[in-house]
């Protein structure tokens, strides 16, 4: 017998008083990793590529035992050679992001790696002149924060035109506010004055 939806229920469906075993309960088993490591990497000549999931950088990212996401070239190293060096990281030496070849891989520190890297940071540190051509040498660069250098003779150049321009600031605006009181007027006095 259905229940309509108008007054008492009679009947009591089978279904609700079954008991249902919930999916939290059972003990889920998950395969090892290194065992799903293999069958998402693709070997070839060079490159071994990891073709499972990747993050929005382009590097492999394989779930772990410890349910954690882990990096696939980092866990490739470490089936290969075991763990990385604390404060290492791991850098491609052949530019592929997604590459898990062990060695394609070489640990450095983090400076190396960016350093090695192709960016901003990278070009900079192979400059050997500053934008306006001086030598950064020693006696010529400033050094305000570790990886942050900057040109003496520029910076010098800087502080003058800012204190200059913050005096011929003030000097114009107290010009223009003795005009406007008529205490003074505004004009220019010649840079050679003639002579009598």
């Amino acid at each position: 017998m259905r229940y309509n939806g108008c007054g008492p229920m009679l009947v009591t469906p089978a279904r609700a008083t079954q008991e249902v075993e919930s999916p939290m309960s059972r003990q889920y088993t998950r395969t090892p990793a290194d065992q799903r490591f293999w069958p998402k990497v693709k070997k070839g000549d060079g490159c071994w590529l990891w073709t499972g999931s990747t993050d929005s950088h382009g590097y492999g990212k394989l779930l772990g035992t410890d349910h954690r996401l882990i990096s696939s070239h980092r866990f490739s190293w470490q089936l290969v050679y075991g763990p990385i060096a604390q404060g290492m990281v791991l850098d491609h030496l052949c530019r592929v992001r997604n590459c898990v070849r062990p060695s394609h891989l070489e640990p450095v520190t983090q400076r190396q790696n960016v350093l090695r890297s192709i960016g901003p940071a990278s070009d900079n540190a192979v400059k050997t002149h500053c934008v306006r051509g001086h030598l950064f040498d020693e006696a010529n660069t400033y050094t305000k924060t570790p990886g942050h250098r900057q040109c003496c003779r520029c910076r010098k150049e800087y502080r003058f035109r800012r204190k200059l321009g913050n005096a011929l600031a003030i000097g114009a605006l107290t010009a223009f506010l003795n005009y406007v009181r008529g205490v003074a007027d505004i004009t220019p006095t010649p840079l050679n004055p003639p002579k009598p």
